[in-house]
């Protein structure tokens, strides 16, 4: 019997990619995971910008009627049913946002790891910022800061409304070298280090870090290779709201840890996933999420998905579907085909299908959007 810890699977069974935040390039169904490469990126990467229209410019809409959407074409801010900006090439890591919802920005990933790029998306100019970052996710902090780390562990931050060069931003870190900055609120993000090389799983932590250097440890992690998946929301103290999952060993075959669920106190708890296990134990199964965040009521929702990771090329157990957290424990929301759903201003909603197809649905119809789309998020405040 193959069970989760075992690393000479030869295939990974996770559907889709870019994860809140996550780092880790998911692939389709029966894909190998390839192991990162260690090409280095330049120092200090550099910016250029551009400006990328969709199909229109912003509409007197509501403000609440924006979304990012991301996939294996294209990274782009919506307005209702219209495409207003996006950014092409490359499959793009999960939309991030800016706290009051005018940036939005995502990483193209390629297979040289140094020629990883950022793009960071003004939803009201359509101002495109391009950066090489050599980075696998990005965290916005505040209204207009972006953080990333490099390949060789050094984090950067950039004032996204100065377009100029990133700057260094040194973090003492008492366990592990920073990899991946995710999931930003107001004045923290979320940084997870590791002392294994890029790539490779080893012991690290997941902290919380503040634009001036100071952090605090959320979790020690005694084996991490990289992110799967990260959300945040700002908490009602001091601290942030954290919802996060590492692949804790990547051989041939990748398995997600158990996903945490963090409050603004630091208290932790590992929420039910009894009803993604198909009847089978934690030991046999994989439950990794795609996607989450909280709604403005509190509630936290997720895509989520299980499969048994065997030679053959793994055996599904639960398809990519919603899912939201109740009382501790996961519960399905019942939506045939459907992947997720935000809903909009004006009774109108975003739905993601099956098949990758963004629409705009409405008391009058379906209005089509995009297509291989992965995620889509909206902003976690209406400007």
């Amino acid at each position: 019997m193959h069970t989760r810890h075992r690393r000479n699977h030869r295939s990974v069974a996770i559907r889709a990619a870019s994860l809140a935040g996550a780092a880790l390039l998911l692939l389709p169904l029966a894909a190998c995971v390839k192991k990162a490469s260690t090409a280095q990126p330049t120092a200090t990467p550099t910016t250029t910008t551009d400006v990328s229209p969709g199909d229109t410019g912003p509409s007197p809409v509501p403000r609440s009627s924006i979304y990012a959407f991301a996939g294996t074409k294209a990274f782009g801010v919506g307005e209702a049913g219209k495409v207003l900006y996006q950014a092409t090439s490359g499959t793009w890591s999960e939309p991030q946002w800016t706290q009051k919802g005018r940036y939005a920005a995502a990483v193209s990933r390629t297979l040289n790891a140094k020629d990883a790029r950022l793009a960071v998306i003004d939803s009201q100019t359509g101002k495109v910022i391009n950066i090489r970052c050599g980075c696998g996710s990005v965290a916005l902090v505040g209204d207009s800061i972006a953080v990333w780390a490099d390949e060789k562990g050094q984090l950067f931050q950039l004032d996204i409304t100065s377009a100029g060069v990133a700057r260094k931003l040194n973090v003492s870190l008492p366990q592990g070298t920073p990899r991946l900055a995710a999931a930003g609120t107001n004045d923290t993000f979320l940084l997870i280090a590791s002392d294994a090389p890029d790539g490779d799983n080893g012991k690290g932590a997941a902290y919380s870090v503040k634009l001036d250097g100071s952090k605090t440890l959320v979790r020690d992690l005694p084996e991490v290779s990289t992110l799967q998946f990260a959300a945040a929301r700002a908490g009602g103290g001091e601290g942030a709201r954290w919802a996060y999952q590492v692949i804790e060993s990547q051989g041939d075959c990748a398995h997600p840890g158990p996903i945490l669920v963090v409050d603004d106190a630091g208290a932790a708890t590992t929420p039910d996933v009894t009803d993604l296990l198909g009847g089978k134990t934690a030991e046999e199964v994989d439950v990794a999420v795609l996607s989450a965040w909280w709604e403005p009521d509190g509630r936290l929702f997720a895509v989520m998905q299980s499969w048994i990771c065997d030679p053959s090329g793994g055996t599904p157990v639960v398809k990519a579907s919603l899912w939201r957290l109740d009382g501790g424990k996961w519960l399905a929301v019942e939506q045939p085909a459907l992947r997720l759903e935000h809903d909009l201003a004006a009774d109108t909603k975003i739905v993601l299908t099956d098949d990758d197809k963004l629409t705009l649905e409405t008391s009058s119809g379906s209005t089509p959007i995009a297509a291989d789309v992965l995620s889509v998020v909206l902003p976690p405040v209406v400007p």
